[in-house]
């Protein structure tokens, strides 16, 4: 938790803890693919975070691609490390693309951008604190848990801090057969934006 705690300081540079809240299953899993998953809200909702602004969608917002620090996703050295460095890009896309798609359908904004435009509008600014890939376990017990832990801050048209989330996401695959460390994380990172998403629009 101290870790945790230090890195979103860092975070809130760029970008009151309450009970956690447990989500469902991810609609992957809910289909009957192979992945289980869900996400943890570490942080009270604070964007938009007035009596008024509580359950009101914005009408529109510029959703950042996630930003993956340099910092070394744990456990990962090697031939492993070199690996996800040259993914690094498209996971950050992956989980974009999720998360923008699941803010809008379940109502946080009514239309997401991906990028500037002269819109009134705010910016809502995605950033992973932590990584921690699952491996291969071997037999049915599949691929280990694959766990995120995502900043998300809200800044109005003009730049102005509105507040952030922490969001703390778990995702394993089910597979009997060897699954690359890559592929489990393009699968966790795709599944987060989404689960992530819902997280910060149940809060709201």
């Amino acid at each position: 938790m101290a870790r945790t705690l230090r890195t979103l300081a860092a975070f809130l540079a760029v970008l009151a803890l309450p009970a956690c809240q447990q989500l469902p299953e991810s609609r992957e899993a809910a289909a009957g693919r192979p992945i289980r998953s869900s996400a943890k809200l570490m942080q009270s909702a604070a964007a938009g975070g007035s009596a008024l602004a509580l359950g009101s969608p914005y009408g529109a917002a510029i959703v950042t691609d996630l930003v993956i620090g340099r910092d070394r996703p744990e456990n990962l050295t090697g031939v492993d490390l070199a690996n996800f460095e040259a993914i690094r890009p498209e996971l950050a896309r992956l989980f974009s693309a999720t998360f923008r798609e699941t803010l809008h359908r379940e109502g946080y904004v009514r239309a997401a951008l991906s990028e500037g435009s002269g819109a009134d509008v705010v910016t809502i600014q995605p950033a992973a604190m932590r990584i921690a890939p699952g491996y291969n376990v071997g037999g049915v017990e599949g691929v280990a848990t694959t766990e995120l832990e995502i900043a998300v801050a809200v800044r109005d048209a003009g730049g102005r801090f509105l507040g952030w989330y922490a969001v703390q996401y778990s995702g394993g695959v089910r597979s009997a057969q060897p699954v690359s460390r890559n592929d489990v994380l393009r699968r966790a990172f795709a599944d987060a934006g989404e689960q992530v998403a819902k997280a910060i629009a149940r809060a709201r």
